[in-house]
């Protein structure tokens, strides 16, 4: 079944029910769902989604656009009709699903929407925007910042939101960059087991500081 998403032919009809105003909300919720699965998928799906054919990108950014009714809507959510409640509700899965793709920082993704020249501002109307992609040597230099301490290095020093991020980075980049990547094998090897050694380090030294609270 999932070959069959590798051709534009069985995306383009879903995207043309998002398109249409007449559909059901619920069935534009469980398209939604779809493609987010799809947008888990293979390099071959990833480039079907882009086809001209499916006009997938620029259909899910449309959903992302602000204007009057919806911002009064959202200021004055009291006694809406049904149409504009599911409008805004489209909208928030939207974001999610925007929120998920970027999460995942496959480089395929922000490549395509980076080509679509109103993407940056349809995010914005959001509070979203392109993430970067991901570069080994950038977390590696995260890791070895804090490994020169050595002996030095404290608990307080820990913010744990800030290793949380660089964590999903390294996730990413080896689920999605290290078969793409032309940096040597080795030396690629080499380079996770710092990063790798240095987060053992880090969450003994946050553990044995809990247990001491505690």
């Amino acid at each position: 079944m999932a070959v069959c998403f590798e051709s534009p032919v069985f995306i383009a009809p879903l995207t043309r029910l998002l398109k249409t105003k007449t559909e059901s909300f619920q069935n534009k919720e469980i398209i939604l769902d779809i493609v987010e699965n799809l947008f888990c998928g293979s390099e071959r799906v990833l480039t079907a989604v882009n086809s001209p054919a499916c006009d997938a990108y620029m259909t899910l950014l449309r959903l992302l656009m602000q204007n009057t009714k919806t911002q009064n809507a959202r200021a004055n959510p009291q006694g809406l009709p049904a149409q504009m409640r599911n409008h805004l509700q489209l909208q928030d899965r939207a974001v999610e699903l925007f929120r998920f793709m970027f999460e995942q920082r496959r480089p395929t993704i922000i490549r395509d929407l980076n080509c679509i020249g109103a993407s940056t501002t349809l995010l914005r109307e959001q509070g979203l925007r392109l993430p970067e992609l991901i570069s080994l040597p950038d977390i590696v230099a995260f890791f070895d910042d804090f490994g020169q301490l050595r002996e030095d290095l404290k608990p307080e020093m820990i913010i744990v939101n800030d290793f949380i991020l660089v964590i999903k980075d390294l996730r990413c980049w080896v689920k999605h960059f290290y078969e793409q990547s032309s940096i040597p094998e080795l030396t690629k090897v080499k380079a996770l087991q710092r990063c790798t050694s240095f987060l053992i380090q880090v969450v003994g030294l946050v553990w044995d500081d809990y247990k001491a609270v505690a």
